[in-house]
């Protein structure tokens, strides 16, 4: 049970660095992107979604070093349509995992409570 638990716990702090480190591609390119670019809208809407589907926002939780040697090529519609579906992606592993997580804590907790109820009950 333990076992099972740290496992998901190294699981869970993965997938929120993979999850930030595609939040804030977002943001940056999304603040880089000029106003009057044709895929404007495009990245708008990206935007929007990592808003509101993503449980946390990567400016102040992440700021790799490597970030600027990275090159991203998000300015044609393929680019943005894989970046869309990368964040969805990593959002779901996300929640999946942190789930898994919880109901593994829970699982532990109770389970340690059935022990030590019964070693009190022995006692």
């Amino acid at each position: 049970s333990q076992q099972k638990v740290g496992e998901l716990s190294v699981a869970l702090r993965d997938a929120q660095e993979e999850l930030s480190h595609w939040v804030l591609v977002v943001q940056t390119i999304s603040s880089t992107m000029p106003q009057r670019h044709e895929f404007r809208w495009a990245m708008d809407l990206i935007d929007t979604e990592s808003s509101e589907m993503v449980p946390m926002r990567a400016s102040s939780q992440l700021v790799p070093d490597d970030f600027d040697d990275m090159d991203y090529d998000f300015d044609d519609i393929n680019g943005l349509a894989s970046l869309r579906r990368q964040l969805k992606r990593s959002t779901t592993v996300f929640l999946r995992t942190k789930r898994q997580y919880i109901t593994a804590v829970q699982e532990a907790f109770t389970y340690e409570d059935i022990v030590e109820n019964k070693r009190k009950a022995k006692q």
